[in-house]
Protein backbone atom coordinates (compact mmCIF):
# COMPACT_ATOMS: atom_id res chain seq x y z
CA UNK A 1 0.00 0.00 0.00
CA UNK A 2 1.27 3.66 -0.81
CA UNK A 3 2.35 5.76 1.78
CA UNK A 4 0.54 8.75 2.93
CA UNK A 5 2.63 11.18 0.66
CA UNK A 6 2.72 9.39 -2.30
CA UNK A 7 0.07 11.71 -4.23
CA UNK A 8 3.32 14.60 -3.39
CA UNK A 9 5.71 12.59 -5.43
CA UNK A 10 2.90 12.36 -8.37
CA UNK A 11 2.18 16.32 -8.25
CA UNK A 12 5.84 16.80 -7.81
CA UNK A 13 6.24 14.80 -10.97
CA UNK A 14 3.65 16.24 -13.26
CA UNK A 15 4.55 19.90 -12.49
CA UNK A 16 8.35 19.78 -12.44
CA UNK A 17 8.14 18.00 -15.75
CA UNK A 18 5.69 20.41 -17.29
CA UNK A 19 7.61 23.16 -19.22
CA UNK A 20 4.89 26.35 -18.84
CA UNK A 21 5.32 25.35 -15.33
CA UNK A 22 9.34 25.39 -14.94
CA UNK A 23 9.46 28.23 -17.40
CA UNK A 24 7.99 30.28 -14.56
CA UNK A 25 9.48 28.78 -11.71
CA UNK A 26 12.71 26.96 -12.70
CA UNK A 27 12.17 23.30 -10.69
CA UNK A 28 11.40 25.61 -7.53
CA UNK A 29 8.89 23.43 -6.49
CA UNK A 30 9.31 21.91 -2.99
CA UNK A 31 6.96 19.64 -0.20
CA UNK A 32 6.02 21.37 2.71
CA UNK A 33 7.78 24.60 2.88
CA UNK A 34 10.58 26.21 0.38
CA UNK A 35 14.30 26.19 0.69
CA UNK A 36 15.43 28.79 3.08
CA UNK A 37 17.25 30.78 0.25
CA UNK A 38 14.53 29.98 -2.57
CA UNK A 39 13.69 32.46 -5.51
CA UNK A 40 11.00 33.77 -6.34
CA UNK A 41 8.61 32.84 -7.52
CA UNK A 42 7.99 28.90 -6.30
CA UNK A 43 5.34 26.59 -5.77
CA UNK A 44 4.58 24.43 -2.11
CA UNK A 45 2.92 21.52 -2.07
CA UNK A 46 1.13 19.59 0.71
CA UNK A 47 -1.44 16.95 1.44
CA UNK A 48 -4.02 18.47 3.89
CA UNK A 49 -6.29 15.55 4.35
CA UNK A 50 -7.00 11.99 3.08
CA UNK A 51 -9.49 9.11 3.26
CA UNK A 52 -10.04 5.90 1.98
CA UNK A 53 -13.10 4.35 -0.10
CA UNK A 54 -14.00 1.63 1.86
CA UNK A 55 -15.04 -1.71 0.85
CA UNK A 56 -17.24 -4.48 2.31
CA UNK A 57 -14.64 -7.01 1.22
CA UNK A 58 -11.16 -5.68 2.05
CA UNK A 59 -8.64 -2.34 2.25
CA UNK A 60 -9.33 0.54 0.36
CA UNK A 61 -7.84 0.28 -3.23
CA UNK A 62 -8.25 3.52 -4.00
CA UNK A 63 -7.63 6.38 -1.61
CA UNK A 64 -8.88 10.35 -1.83
CA UNK A 65 -6.62 13.32 -0.99
CA UNK A 66 -7.04 16.96 -0.50
CA UNK A 67 -3.89 19.02 -1.77
CA UNK A 68 -2.70 22.44 -0.75
CA UNK A 69 -0.55 24.11 -3.61
CA UNK A 70 1.17 27.29 -2.52
CA UNK A 71 2.39 29.58 -5.06
CA UNK A 72 4.74 32.74 -3.64
CA UNK A 73 6.05 35.45 -5.36
CA UNK A 74 6.69 39.16 -4.96
CA UNK A 75 4.49 40.35 -7.78
CA UNK A 76 0.96 39.94 -7.78
CA UNK A 77 0.59 39.36 -11.21
CA UNK A 78 3.31 37.02 -11.38
CA UNK A 79 1.93 34.90 -8.40
CA UNK A 80 -1.72 34.85 -10.36
CA UNK A 81 0.12 33.86 -14.30
CA UNK A 82 1.80 30.86 -12.00
CA UNK A 83 -1.18 29.73 -10.65
CA UNK A 84 -3.18 29.84 -13.36
CA UNK A 85 -0.58 27.81 -14.97
CA UNK A 86 -0.83 25.19 -12.35
CA UNK A 87 -4.58 25.11 -12.44
CA UNK A 88 -4.24 24.46 -16.23
CA UNK A 89 -1.72 21.45 -15.55
CA UNK A 90 -3.38 20.09 -12.48
CA UNK A 91 -7.41 20.63 -13.36
CA UNK A 92 -9.12 17.15 -14.60
CA UNK A 93 -6.06 15.39 -14.87
CA UNK A 94 -7.35 11.45 -15.51
CA UNK A 95 -5.90 7.71 -15.14
CA UNK A 96 -2.41 8.39 -15.54
CA UNK A 97 0.72 6.73 -13.65
CA UNK A 98 3.28 9.12 -12.65
CA UNK A 99 6.49 7.89 -11.15
CA UNK A 100 5.30 5.03 -10.29
CA UNK A 101 1.98 6.70 -8.24
CA UNK A 102 -1.13 5.69 -10.26
CA UNK A 103 -3.26 8.72 -10.17
CA UNK A 104 -6.96 8.47 -10.60
CA UNK A 105 -8.19 11.68 -11.23
CA UNK A 106 -7.29 15.04 -9.96
CA UNK A 107 -9.44 17.77 -9.97
CA UNK A 108 -9.37 21.96 -8.98
CA UNK A 109 -11.30 22.80 -6.00
CA UNK A 110 -10.81 26.40 -5.11
CA UNK A 111 -8.22 29.32 -4.55
CA UNK A 112 -7.20 32.40 -2.25
CA UNK A 113 -5.44 34.95 -2.32
CA UNK A 114 -3.23 36.07 0.38
CA UNK A 115 -0.15 38.48 1.63
CA UNK A 116 2.55 37.07 4.18
CA UNK A 117 3.82 40.07 5.64
CA UNK A 118 6.90 38.27 7.40
CA UNK A 119 8.62 37.35 4.60
CA UNK A 120 10.00 40.08 2.82
CA UNK A 121 9.74 43.45 3.82
CA UNK A 122 6.98 44.31 1.50
CA UNK A 123 5.56 41.12 1.50
CA UNK A 124 5.35 38.02 -0.75
CA UNK A 125 1.84 37.45 -2.54
CA UNK A 126 0.73 34.03 -1.56
CA UNK A 127 -1.68 32.49 -4.08
CA UNK A 128 -3.27 29.19 -2.50
CA UNK A 129 -5.33 26.58 -4.43
CA UNK A 130 -6.77 23.19 -3.41
CA UNK A 131 -7.13 19.86 -5.51
CA UNK A 132 -9.01 16.57 -4.96
CA UNK A 133 -6.89 13.84 -5.79
CA UNK A 134 -7.66 10.03 -6.31
CA UNK A 135 -5.40 7.12 -5.81
CA UNK A 136 -5.57 3.84 -7.40
CA UNK A 137 -3.41 1.15 -5.56
CA UNK A 138 -2.81 -2.47 -7.03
Amino acid sequence: MPTYNNIGVALFQILDNTAAITALVDHRIYPLRSAPDARFPFIVYAVESTGPNNTKDGASITDAYEVQISIFSEAFTEATTVAETVRETLDYISHGIYNGIHVQSISYNNENDGLDDDILPDGVYVKTQTYNCRLIFS
